[in-house]
């Protein structure tokens, strides 16, 4: 591609704009830490999506902004809900992250209180290994 820009990808297109327009989350490192095995369960078929896009398209993620943003909003959906029914417990996990520098051994007390509430308010299954938690059934180790 000898310096042509596709004009599919050109910034004014309205599948850039709305992309753009789009809110980032807000969530700190340590949040999406936390969250992240839970995360990526709730968001597969997006996060799929979007892979599955990327790889049709020499990995260019530009010509994949509509899977991209559905990540996003998947994302924010979670995030929505995870601070409805389990935001306590999410909070205590990254607090704990935060404070131990970001090292999960030293808060696996917290993880367990958070897949406990995941898997039984969101019904997440644990489908990603963590690990080894009361909660967890699918450990690292095993």
């Amino acid at each position: 591609m000898s310096g042509v820009v596709d004009p599919a990808l050109r910034v004014n297109t309205q599948v850039y704009k709305r992309a753009s327009e789009q809110n980032e989350l807000p969530q700190d490192t340590a949040t999406l830490l936390a969250a992240a095995r839970h995360l990526g369960e709730a968001c597969h078929e997006a996060s799929l999506a979007f892979y599955r896009c990327k790889q049709t398209n020499d990995g260019n993620p530009a010509k994949c902004l509509e899977e991209g943003s559905a990540v996003t909003n998947c994302a924010h959906g979670f995030f929505a809900k995870m601070s409805e029914v389990c935001g306590a417990e999410l909070e205590a996990q990254a607090a704990c992250l935060r404070s131990k520098n970001q090292v999960f051994d030293k808060c696996r007390k917290t993880q367990a209180a958070l897949d406990e509430c995941v898997f039984d308010k969101l019904g997440l299954a644990g489908a990603f290994k963590t690990y080894n938690t009361p909660a967890s059934g699918s450990p690292y180790d095993s």
